[in-house]
């Protein structure tokens, strides 16, 4: 098993840290890991991060309940992943095999999914076992690998049944075309949760997607928190949590739907997970370090310290979390941009409307430090210059915050919108303990694990 090279000094880390500034917030990465220059990574698209138009998916009338998943014993058959492919895969135009420099040679079986940045081959080792293959892509500017390989090699040292385990990494012998022969190999999984809810929506002919009942929502939450809390003790942020990168453990996963007056509900039986995907992630930071801000995070899963310009954080992917334990719920994302032409109108929306849903105040000092530039002590020291002279480039943040003085009073607990009856109070109990706008006040993963919400599983 080949693994990642640790960093050989302070000095050392400090210097690939340090060169994770490149932006570049067109890439969408559904199952997209970096590559090996030493540029940093952005966040998805967000395409993968609004509510999808009802024009793009079926609108005739459900069928009765309940309904089975659509994968076939012949599909489950051929390799995992065989019935959740994505469309328009050219197989007779797949290499057979991927052969790395040191020997090691995978037959390609098919595809777990693509991205701007790689594509994930479905693959088979030498033993026979199913795995995971990433081919990063060859693109300008080129993303690092540095800290996924790190978190892999964490990892390793400290397993967690609820990560993707890792097998090993290198260079082709041949790149493929469009690629820098750069690969990433880990277990092969089943479908990812977006799969699922993808394909329960054709299933229904909905167009929208159907939720997760709330046991399945105690039981794969639980889970992820778990896996999270776990990623936290080894240092390591995740930064890229949602739906396309929390897989389930079993290729042949099968669910009922059950219909009701409201929404159809997803109803699955052996559900374990893992958590994917570390192509976003980065350490904990080191005292010696010098805090430098990066657009981290899917824009609907988007913790509000960052959006605001100042550093993710701990809690950041907590935010993450109970975002996505409500699009479980709901079926789609809850905070979201409700209006705007440009990338900076985009987020206003969003931000006012995650502000209204959860009635917070937002914390003076979060503002201040937010119209101070964010991470504005670095630029100041780079620049040596004082703070009314700083570039604007360097402001992260152009929110508009005098919507918070304008809004009338408002008692009214919109969160409180999403639940469907009385039984689902305890979820809406967890999601006002995890979504709180104040990072200092949100609660850590081992907190999470912790809730009564998840007792007894």
């Amino acid at each position: 098993m080949k693994r990642a090279r640790s960093p050989n000094s302070p000095a050392d880390y400090k210097k690939i840290r340090s060169s994770q500034e490149t932006s570049d917030e067109s890439v969408h990465h559904d199952e997209r890991m970096a590559t090996t220059s030493n540029k940093n990574p952005e966040n998805p698209s967000s395409s993968d991060n609004a509510p999808e138009s009802p024009a793009n998916a079926a609108t005739t009338s459900s069928p009765s309940m309940p309904v089975e998943s659509l994968t076939t014993k012949q599909q489950i058959n051929q390799s995992p992943g065989y019935a959740y492919e994505p469309p328009n895969v050219d197989k007779a135009n797949l290499p057979n095999v991927l052969e790395l420099v040191t020997g090691e040679k995978f037959v390609v079986r098919g595809v777990f999914g693509k991205g701007g940045s790689c594509t994930v081959f479905r693959v088979k080792d030498e033993n026979g076992t199913q795995c995971a293959a990433k081919l990063i892509a060859e693109r300008i500017p080129e993303y690092p690998t540095y800290y996924e390989l790190l978190a892999h090699e964490k990892i390793i040292k400290s397993p967690h049944t609820n990560l993707i385990s890792f097998v090993v990494n290198g260079m082709l012998t041949d790149s493929l075309p469009g690629f820098n022969g750069e690969i990433i190999v880990t277990e092969g999984l089943g479908p990812s949760l977006r799969n699922v809810m993808r394909r329960a929506r054709l299933d229904t002919n909905r167009a929208y997607y159907p939720s997760f009942c709330t046991d399945n929502i105690k039981r794969i939450g639980s889970q992820i928190a778990k896996a999270m809390a776990h990623l936290e003790t080894l240092k390591i942020f995740h930064l890229d949590l949602k739906a396309g990168n929390v897989v389930f453990v079993k290729p042949d996963i099968r669910y009922t739907i059950e219909h009701n007056d409201i929404q159809p509900t997803i109803q699955m039986g052996d559900i374990g997970i893992k958590v994917i995907d570390f192509g976003c992630s980065a350490s904990h930071w080191e005292h010696w370090e010098n805090k430098k801000w990066r657009r981290v995070q899917p824009p609907a899963l988007r913790s509000p310290e960052v959006m605001m310009g100042l550093l993710y954080n701990k809690k950041s992917d907590v935010w993450s979390l109970g975002c996505l334990i409500a699009e479980m719920f709901v079926g789609q994302f809850i905070f979201y941009s409700t209006n705007g032409n440009t990338e900076q109108e985009k987020n206003q929306s969003q931000f006012e409307l995650t502000a209204s849903r959860l009635n917070h105040a937002v914390p003076m000092d979060m503002i201040q430090a937010s119209q101070r530039g964010g991470c504005v002590n670095y630029y100041l020291l780079l620049f040596k210059t004082c703070e009314q002279s700083l570039p604007l480039d360097f402001r992260h943040c152009e929110l508009d915050y005098n919507f918070l003085n304008e809004r009338p009073p408002n008692d009214r607990d919109q969160l409180m919108n999403i639940m469907r009856e009385e039984a689902d109070i305890p979820l809406y109990k967890l999601l006002k303990f995890m979504l709180i706008i104040d990072p200092n006040e949100r609660p850590s993963f081992e907190d999470v694990v912790q809730h009564w919400f998840f007792e007894g599983i």
